[in-house]
């Protein structure tokens, strides 16, 4: 009824579980992290407990197969799924053997593809070569793996949720990513489009980490201009891009995204009389102008 892929990015050393199913919230179910010694998804006949002997191997340093051969061992293992990585990059999985046809899983070095109740085999196949092949982010990967599942046939009941969750990066430049789409018609396009509002939102919290919203460079507002070309629909991007903009003196990103915040913010004006990083200079009445007054 479920098919994941359980992962451990040799780029960043994060841990990452991409899962999707025809069941409500499946991301309250299968995955979970043992920050920083793992990843787990637990799946099938196993309940969502199972979750946490596993995690707790893995934060006493086990492997991924001790770890998978310890849940084995438990009850309703012959109906159960385990998908685990562990820091020393290895993973590891178990099919028990009445889980609902097609079932099965397949393991390379650092990543564990699984599956049952699915249309057919190809599915946790064409999962993991999908995420070798990727390029990108991490998220990119993992999204990568769900579209070639969906695409492959999926859960053969159909779609109801995603999830994916990745650990931060050990020096915490890129936080923990927890996304969870519960009930929707189309759970991977809106994952996707979840991770790429989160990709847009980092890169935010990055250049206010990067540069004074004293003294704003044109550098960091052409950065913000590209991550808020990535989700147009976002209206702090937006406003956020108009303010940096405006601040390092590019007048014509400001002014059209300034236009686009308007429709997005019936209540711009009154947000930007109150925001503190246009109390420097004249930068308020700056960006008002360029806006082109109140309606």
């Amino acid at each position: 009824m479920t098919y994941s892929l359980t992962a451990v990015d040799p780029a960043t050393g994060r841990f990452g579980v991409a899962v999707q199913s025809c069941v409500f919230a499946v991301g309250t179910r299968v995955p979970a992290l043992a920050d920083p010694h793992g990843a787990v998804a637990v799946q099938a006949g196993f309940a969502s407990w199972y979750r946490r002997p596993a995690t707790e191997l893995l934060s006493r340093g086990m492997s991924a197969p001790d770890v998978v051969a310890a849940i084995a061992a438990l009850p309703g293992a012959d109906s159960g799924q385990v998908a685990v990585v562990s820091q020393d990059g290895r993973a590891a999985a178990h099919t028990g053997g009445s889980c609902i046809d097609a079932a099965g899983h397949v393991v390379k070095d650092g990543a564990a593809a699984a599956g049952n109740l699915l249309t057919r085999s190809a599915v946790w196949h064409d999962m993991l070569d999908a995420y070798d092949g990727a390029q990108g982010r991490f998220e990119q990967r993992l999204v990568a793996a769900l579209q070639a599942g969906e695409a492959a046939g999926g859960d053969v009941r159909g779609r109801q949720s995603a999830a994916i969750l990745i650990s931060a990066a050990a020096d915490r430049t890129t936080l923990e990513v927890d996304l969870r789409v519960d009930d929707s018609p189309a759970p991977v396009d809106e994952i996707e489009r979840l991770a790429n509002v989160r990709a847009a939102h980092d890169e935010l919290r990055r250049v206010l980490s990067d540069e004074s919203v004293d003294a704003w460079t044109p550098a960091a507002a052409e950065r913000l201009v590209a991550a808020a070309a990535t989700v147009p629909g976002d209206p702090l991007l937006t406003v956020w891009t108009a303010i940096a903009a405006a601040s390092a003196g590019l007048d014509d990103h400001a002014a059209a995204h300034l236009a686009r915040a308007r429709t997005q913010n019936a209540s711009l004006e009154d947000y930007l009389m109150r925001e503190p990083a246009l109390s420097v200079d004249d930068r308020r009445d700056r960006v008002l102008r360029l806006l082109g007054g109140p309606r």
